[in-house]
């Protein structure tokens, strides 16, 4: 599922979603058209969402250092000097990665993300493609929260 949204004591909200869909959502979420108190709604998950993203990145140089792909300057080695194992290894693990459960709570911004339902609902911008399937699936995921 792309985000799972639960409300907490009616107030909390948590999103879940694999690393690898962070991007995508941040850039959709991003390229919103939205008046200026639902973009202030839209900008505090993009920010949370910016932070995951970022431990992402974080996460993935680790395997890299790791898996033995950088060189002393941390860069990423010439492809002469990458071990084929080592590549292997390291796309097994990234794979992985890529896969785990994000949660982001909304915490002190827990009111703006809690209006992101009915700001997703009303948006009236045209969609097509990644954005469109984006947009799909937060809306089954949040009818699916509603209908509980």
């Amino acid at each position: 599922a792309l985000f799972l949204i639960k409300k907490f004591g009616g107030v909390r909200m948590k999103i879940e979603l694999k690393n690898k869909e962070l991007s995508t959502a941040i850039n959709f979420l991003k390229g919103m058209t939205l008046q200026a108190k639902d973009s202030r709604c839209r900008s505090k998950l993009v920010k949370l969402l910016t932070t995951a993203f970022n431990e992402l990145t974080e996460e993935e140089k680790k395997l890299m250092e790791e898996n033995g792909l950088l060189n002393e300057e941390g860069k990423l080695k010439s492809e002469s000097e990458l071990p084929k194992e080592s590549i292997r290894d390291f796309n097994k693990e990234q794979d992985a990665l890529m896969d785990e459960v994000v949660v982001i709570e909304g915490g002190m911004y827990a009111k703006n993300i809690d209006e992101m339902p009915r700001i997703l609902e009303n948006y009236t911008g045209e969609l097509s493609g990644v954005d469109a399937e984006i947009y799909d699936r937060l809306l089954d995921e949040m009818e699916k929260e509603s209908a509980e």
